[in-house]
C-alpha cells in the first residue's frame, strides 16, 4: 500500500496489523529509489518475522499511532530492534554463498587492473568492490559494504 503521509526519513512501515506495510508512494514511483526501497521493505519484513511480539502490543494503524508507540520504547530496545531488522533485510537481501561469488569475480576484475592492496586501502578499495557488485543484488553499495564486513568477508583473505 502507496501513502503520502510517511514521514521523510521513513521509506516503509510496517502496521500493526502485521498485514500492512506502507510503502512511500514519492519512493515508489521513482526508480532512482528502487534498492533504497527494495531493502526497507525486507527490514519491514524483519520486523515482521522477529519482532511480531513486539508490534502486536498496539494495532497502530496510523503514522502517529506509530510515531507514539515508538517512543515508548526505551531508546536501548529501539535501536536493538532496528539493527536486528537490518540485519534480517541484508542476510535475505545479499545471500552469504552469492556474496562470495560476486566478491570473488569483483576481486578478480582488480587483480586484473593491478589492484593488489586489499589490507591497506581501507575504505576505498570496499567501497569500489561494493559498487562494483550491488546491482547483482539489486541493493546499494552500503548494504554491500555492511554484509562484506558483517560476514567477515573484508579484506580479502589471500
Amino acid at each position: 500500500m502507496c501513502s503520502s503521509d510517511l514521514e521523510q526519513d521513513t521509506d516503509a512501515l510496517l502496521l500493526g496489523d502485521l498485514e500492512t506495510i506502507l510503502v512511500d508512494r514519492q519512493y515508489f514511483m521513482d526508480d532512482r529509489y528502487l534498492t533504497r526501497l527494495r531493502f526497507s521493505i525486507a527490514h519491514e519484513i524483519g520486523h515482521l518475522i522477529l519482532h511480531s511480539h513486539k508490534f502486536t502490543e498496539i494495532a497502530h494503524t496510523s503514522i502517529d499511532d506509530w510515531v507514539s508507540f515508538i517512543q515508548l520504547i526505551p531508546d536501548d530496545q529501539y535501536r536493538w530492534m532496528e539493527l536486528h531488522a537490518n540485519e534480517f533485510a541484508g542476510r535475505l537481501l545479499v545471500p552469504r554463498d552469492y556474496l562470495e561469488d560476486q566478491l570473488e569475480s569483483a576481486i578478480r576484475f582488480a587483480e586484473d587492473r593491478g589492484f593488489v592492496s586489499w589490507d591497506t586501502s581501507g575504505d576505498t578499495a570496499r567501497g569500489y568492490i561494493a559498487n562494483r557488485i550491488a546491482s547483482a543484488f539489486e541493493v546499494s553499495d552500503q548494504v554491500i559494504a555492511t554484509r562484506l564486513l558483517r560476514e567477515q568477508l573484508w579484506p580479502p583473505r589471500k
